[in-house]
């Protein structure tokens, strides 16, 4: 935050007991010429994210398992609805909690849409990763610090180094070699993924968007700063960015509230369903949970002492697989125990603030989860997340998948950075297919190349500098198309390319 937003905000802090408003108040559509009429602005998010072709294909992007078309193993499109469910219980309870208490300003009672608008940003929250689960970005990061050095661009006829152009640290160079699919949502939801021939997008309610940026920060700020690759949106986006703090409902390094809410959920239904899936797919068993001796707390001592004489008690009936009955049973309750410790923590924190983000005067530091690592909950959650860590991750039906989507990625980066990085621009254009860059870019959605063309033309983030526009927006153009894929297409692309 500059200097100036700091004493501005000193000087008039009544300032920012607007903003609990701004963040709830429905019309902060950025283009109103493409409203929904006759309909709530939220219930319009959810007919436009529902109708998306990006949310459609989380139905085909592994969660944890691959996907098997017999099987029931989870997709990243059922994880985003069990957030989605999760964060809306989340909200209504912090609503249900604070009524009828005399709060300190006016505005705590719009929290009654808490959820609503919680929910809307979790189904949001995994649409900008790629194919093959997490591992996917892993392999995308990868790839780009492996050939940083070595990957070259043609402009006007001259062959050069991106190196040259994008020195190791900047944050081109962190954009791409620090991808993370969390910045890559942001750019989905406001950029490649538009409703119609709306320009802005889903054009989404503000308070929507701001509660899918989890972590409010660039990519150059999280590596220099805490040194790892989470991070909430690319240069590319600082439009978005400058946009919400123009009406007060974003801080750098501050998140909106709304975030906090989406990320508890998100958690919770991970390592739940993390651990019931490995659970159903034989990868633990009662072994792995009634051994586990990682941590000494009294409250894991006394869960696993409850999941064995639970488990016991089911063995004795013959209708269900003992060990899947009683994780069921226990992880339902447990879920419902973390919804409850998580709106009692946001009531607490919003109580501590009086704001939707921490006052301006504090440092800017990591944000810190409302499921906190001292509590009795957090310490279960580490258990669960420990045997999942070791019975599933390393798991050969994890695994071989894993290789298999890394070759597949792999190439399919190489293939497509090196035509969208030779060709020049009117060839990106262009309806010839002879040469084979040529016949690359006929697999790259027109979608994709369009919003290509409008941000190198008109994006003012390189304040005139072309080259590097144009360069930057093409690395953008590769991931756009390659991280957009399912898992399916992606493997079927592979197979005729290779």
């Amino acid at each position: 935050m500059s200097e100036g937003t700091r004493k501005n905000l000193d000087r008039n802090p009544d300032d920012l007991y607007l903003t609990w408003d701004r963040i709830y108040r429905s019309e902060a559509k950025k283009s109103a010429e493409y409203r929904t009429p006759h309909v709530s602005p939220l219930d319009s998010d959810h007919l436009r994210i529902l109708s998306s072709s990006s949310f459609r294909r989380l139905q085909d992007k592994t969660q944890l398992f691959p996907l098997e078309k017999n099987d029931y193993a989870r997709t990243r499109l059922t994880h985003s609805c069990e957030v989605a469910a999760t964060a809306k219980s989340i909200g209504d309870l912090v609503a249900r909690m604070l009524k009828g208490t005399k709060p300190r300003h006016k505005y705590f009672k719009t929290f009654s849409m808490l959820g609503d608008i919680a929910y809307l940003s979790s189904l949001l929250h995994d649409i900008g990763n790629p194919p093959f689960g997490h591992y996917g970005e892993e392999i995308i990061r990868n790839f780009f610090k492996e050939h940083w050095d070595s990957l070259e661009y043609v402009y006007h006829n001259e062959r050069k180094k991106i190196i040259d152009l994008f020195p190791k640290g900047s944050q081109e160079y962190w954009d791409f070699c620090g991808f993370d699919g969390n910045a890559q949502a942001l750019r989905v939801i406001t950029k490649l993924e538009k409703y119609g021939n709306d320009p802005c997008g889903l054009n989404l309610t503000m308070s929507v968007i701001s509660g899918v940026i989890k972590y409010p920060y660039d990519s150059k700020f999280a590596f220099d700063k805490f040194g790892k690759n989470k991070f909430g949106y690319f240069k590319s986006e600082l439009d978005v960015i400058d946009y919400l703090k123009g009406r007060r409902l974003f801080f750098d390094g501050f998140r909106c509230s709304v975030a906090y809410v989406v990320e508890a959920a998100d958690d919770i239904s991970m390592v739940i369903s993390d651990f019931e899936d490995g659970i159903k797919k034989g990868c633990i068993t009662i072994n792995d949970i009634i051994g586990y001796r990682k941590q000494r707390a009294a409250v894991v001592s006394d869960f696993r002492k409850e999941f064995e004489n639970r488990y016991r008690e089911n063995a004795k009936s013959q209708n269900e697989e003992p060990t899947i009955a009683t994780a069921i049973r226990m992880l339902n309750s447990f879920r419902n125990e973390l919804v409850e410790d998580t709106a009692s923590a946001f009531v607490k924190m919003i109580d501590e603030w009086g704001l939707p983000y921490p006052t301006p005067k504090k440092s800017i530091k990591s944000p810190e989860p409302l499921i906190k690592s001292n509590s009795d909950h957090y310490k279960i959650v580490k258990m669960l997340s420990d045997i999942v860590n070791d019975s599933v991750y390393q798991n050969e039906q994890i695994i071989a998948p894993e290789l298999k989507g890394e070759t597949i990625l792999t190439d399919l980066l190489s293939k497509m950075a090196t035509a969208v990085l030779s060709l020049p621009v009117e060839e990106i254009l262009s309806s010839k297919a002879k040469e084979p860059n040529q016949k690359i870019m006929k697999l790259i959605s027109k979608n994709y190349i369009d919003q290509f063309v409008v941000e190198k033309n008109n994006s003012s983030i390189f304040a005139g500098n072309d080259e590097a526009a144009e360069v930057y927006f093409k690395l953008h153009l590769v991931l756009d198309h390659i991280s957009g894929m399912t898992d399916s297409y992606a493997e079927q692309i592979h197979g005729k390319i290779k």
